[in-house]
């Protein structure tokens, strides 16, 4: 996964400074410690690329290769544990969403497309400023996957359950898999 386009924002990373790797001019200690010979600093960095992408994720491969995945694009997750993109014959009340928060690597050896990453529970996404803006709407304001465009993405107008909230400028809380927020008059 080493090709991926990744959902990095300063905020939710870990600084280069923060930690620093043992060395082995270290000693007594270094000889002493019991663990493998990853670094703090490599773990916490790992760390920080998983929460980079704001929550949970999955790493789903496509239902076909027909369909193309974009970055934040809102995607379907099948029974099947495979990923399509959402269209207007879903079930918008039971069906399970997920963003895309790293695009598809591409196989060489089968000559397909695979692991398209797809963030299912993420209470604190943040968007880069020029995809916040495709989302009008206020804080607090419900969000629902809109199909108006060609591809998937977030807005105000009601289809099904409430998927995300706006909760600032550039970020959402946003729940594909289960239902958090009642519609009104439900």
């Amino acid at each position: 996964m080493d090709n991926k386009i990744k959902h990095y924002n300063p905020t939710q990373s870990v600084t280069d400074m923060e930690f620093k790797p043992l060395l082995r001019g270290e000693s007594p200690y270094y000889g002493n410690l019991n663990r493998p010979a990853q670094s703090a600093y490599d773990l916490v960095k790992t760390i920080a690329d998983i929460q980079s992408w704001s929550g949970p994720i999955s790493i789903l491969n496509p239902v076909s290769q027909v369909e193309s995945f974009k970055l934040y694009q809102i995607v379907k997750i099948t029974n099947e544990e495979l990923v399509t993109t959402a269209k207007n014959t879903d079930n918008f009340t039971t069906d399970r969403f997920g963003i895309v928060v790293a695009e598809p690597e591409f196989d060489p050896i089968s000559n397909k497309d695979i692991n398209v990453v797809v963030c299912t529970f993420c209470p604190n996404f943040i968007y880069p400023g020029e995809y916040a803006t495709n989302i009008v709407a206020n804080v607090g304001d419900n969000l629902y996957i809109s199909l108006g465009s060609s591809i998937p993405m977030l807005s105000t107008t009601p289809n099904g359950r409430i998927i995300a909230k706006k909760t600032g400028t550039n970020s959402i809380f946003f729940c594909g898999t289960a239902e958090l927020w009642v519609l009104p008059g439900a």
